[in-house]
């Protein structure tokens, strides 16, 4: 998506890989595509070293290395690697894109703390190399920015993290703690709870969040699973509970 023109969205698998393997379309792309790319504002002229491949199973000997890299591995240049690879995958390639300008704390802090704000993450959990924040999005949020960098105070982050979104969504037997919801809760210990994965290791475990329960049944128990798997589909409900249930009102 980042690399290759926007009209390779709408092929088919096999006619996008054919037509990536095509001389002729290599020759298209060096001379009038590839110099685009440098001109994104997200990446620039660097983005042979921004862009570190995350999943490719064809070639997983290609998880963690930066395109950059990667074509240095392959002896060529990266405007081949970056096709070659590509193919080689049949397009199943995810990737980490390092940003050009990084937020600071206390400036995401001040977006979190919007009111309409719900936690989430695009992070893909698949490959050896993921971002991060596939792993640490949660404890990140409920440790740099709830504990130490005051986006929202515990009962926001519980609204923010759980009763908004699902509010959002309809899932209206969900969301809060309160008679006639699931019991789906994850315990955490506000003094602990942090995120461990980086870049170099994204897939450490958070710490902080020893107790899971999904339906109503203990997952995490004392930082051990369980074995239990009650998980299913959340689906929007026609109908909540009782409007004049006392879990029916907004939190403030």
């Amino acid at each position: 998506m980042a690399l290759l023109p926007p009209e390779y969205s709408a092929r088919s698998v096999d006619d996008a890989v054919a037509l990536l393997a095509d001389p002729a379309e290599r020759a298209r792309l060096r001379a009038d595509w590839f110099p685009l790319v440098a001109d994104k504002p997200s990446l620039g002229p660097a983005w042979p070293s921004m862009v570190v491949i995350a999943h490719a199973p064809a070639t997983p000997e290609a998880a963690g290395l930066s395109l950059e890299q990667e074509a240095a591995r392959r002896r060529t240049d990266v405007i081949d690697a970056t096709p070659d690879l590509l193919v080689a995958n049949r397009l199943e390639v995810s990737a980490v894109l390092a940003v050009r300008d990084e937020r600071s704390v206390e400036n995401l802090a001040r977006l979190f703390g919007h009111p309409a704000y719900t936690g989430g993450s695009d992070g893909i959990f698949i490959g050896d190399a993921p971002h991060p924040r596939s792993w640490g999005t949660f404890a990140r949020l409920l440790g740099t920015y709830t504990r130490d960098g005051g986006a929202f105070d515990w009962a926001g982050a519980a609204r923010h993290l759980s009763a908004l979104p699902a509010e959002r969504f309809g899932l209206h037997d969900r969301g809060v703690i309160a008679p006639g919801r699931r019991a789906d809760l994850a315990l955490v210990d506000p003094a602990t709870v942090a995120d461990r994965a980086t870049y170099g290791g994204p897939t450490a475990l958070a710490v902080g969040i020893d107790d899971v329960v999904v339906g109503g049944v203990a997952v995490l128990a004392g930082g051990e699973l369980t074995g239990a798997t009650p998980g299913a589909a959340a689906r929007p409900t026609a109908d909540g509970p009782d409007p004049s249930h006392p879990s029916r009102r907004r939190h403030t």
